[in-house]
C-alpha cells in the first residue's frame, strides 16, 4: 500500500479522519462533523496528531496536521462497489501513522488522555498491549467489529488483513464493510496469526438506540442494547454527533 502523497515514511501515533463522496452535499455534511470531532479532540489533547481524508473539492476550515484529497475519478470507481467503503479500506491502509486510531466523523473526545489510549507516553500510562495488532468495539453480547473506533498497529500481519479486508470487499459488492472486516479477521487470523482485541469499555462506547425495535432480548430476557456496550462510568471517546 502506498504511503499518502508527502508522507516518506510512517511515523509515531494518531488518529485518521474521514470526510468525502462523490455527492458534495453529503461529503461537506462529513466534513462539518469531522470538524467539530477534530475541534473537540485538539482542545482536550493538543499533542494528538489528526489527519483527514477528504473530497479534493472540498475546503476544510480546521487546521488539521495533515491532509489527504481523494480524487473524484477515485470516489466514482468505489461507488460501483456498494458505498463508499472501499475507498476507507484503502486509506485506513495508506495511514501516515505506525499507530492509528481511526474514528468516524460521529466521534466525541470525552478525555484529555488519549495520548495513552493511542500508547504514547510511558509504559505506565500506555493502554495499547503490544500483543494486539487490531482493536474495535464489539457488542454487549457478541463479538463483532462496529467500526466507528478502529485501532491498529501497521506491520507485516496487518497489512495482509487488510488485503484480505479489501478483496473480501471487492468480491461483496456489499453496502456494509464490518461484516467484511469480520471474515477477512477469522481468515487473517488463521493464515496470518493477526492478534485482534476488543477496547474496554471506558475506552470507547456507541450511542445507544432508544427504539424498541434496535433492542435485543438478552439471556436473561431482559430488554438491553443490540449493538453497545453499557457505560459503567466516564468514557475516552463517545459515537455520537459531535454538534449535539
Amino acid at each position: 500500500f502506498a504511503m499518502p502523497p508527502g508522507v516518506k515514511k510512517r511515523r509515531g501515533a494518531g488518529i485518521l479522519m474521514f470526510a468525502y463522496g462523490a455527492n458534495t452535499t453529503l461529503a461537506q455534511e462529513f466534513l462539518r462533523e469531522a470538524e467539530q470531532s477534530a475541534a473537540r479532540i485538539k482542545r482536550l489533547n493538543p499533542t494528538v496528531p489528526l489527519a483527514l481524508v477528504t473530497s479534493e473539492n472540498l475546503k476544510p476550515s480546521f487546521q488539521w496536521d495533515m491532509i489527504f484529497n481523494v480524487s473524484l475519478s477515485e470516489l466514482t470507481v468505489a461507488t460501483h462497489y456498494g458505498k463508499q467503503f472501499l475507498t476507507r479500506l484503502r486509506y485506513l491502509a495508506r495511514t501516515p501513522f505506525e499507530r492509528t486510531l481511526a474514528l468516524d466523523s460521529q466521534a466525541v473526545a470525552c478525555s484529555e488522555d488519549l495520548h495513552s489510549l493511542l500508547g504514547v507516553g510511558t509504559a505506565a500510562e500506555q493502554d495499547w498491549p503490544e500483543h494486539f495488532d487490531l482493536a474495535f468495539q464489539t457488542g454487549r453480547h457478541y463479538i463483532f467489529p462496529h467500526n466507528w473506533a478502529l485501532m491498529y498497529t501497521w506491520n507485516k500481519r496487518t497489512k495482509r488483513l487488510f488485503q484480505i479486508w479489501i478483496r473480501l470487499q471487492l468480491a461483496s459488492h456489499s453496502t456494509d464493510d464490518q461484516g467484511t472486516l469480520y471474515n477477512a479477521i477469522k481468515e487473517a487470523m488463521e493464515l496470518h496469526h493477526v492478534r485482534v482485541g476488543v477496547f474496554n469499555r471506558d475506552a470507547v462506547v456507541a450511542r445507544v438506540s432508544t427504539s424498541i425495535a434496535h433492542w435485543h432480548k438478552g439471556g436473561s430476557g431482559a430488554t438491553e442494547p443490540r449493538a453497545t456496550l453499557v457505560m459503567e462510568g466516564p468514557v475516552r471517546l463517545y459515537h455520537w454527533a459531535a454538534s449535539s
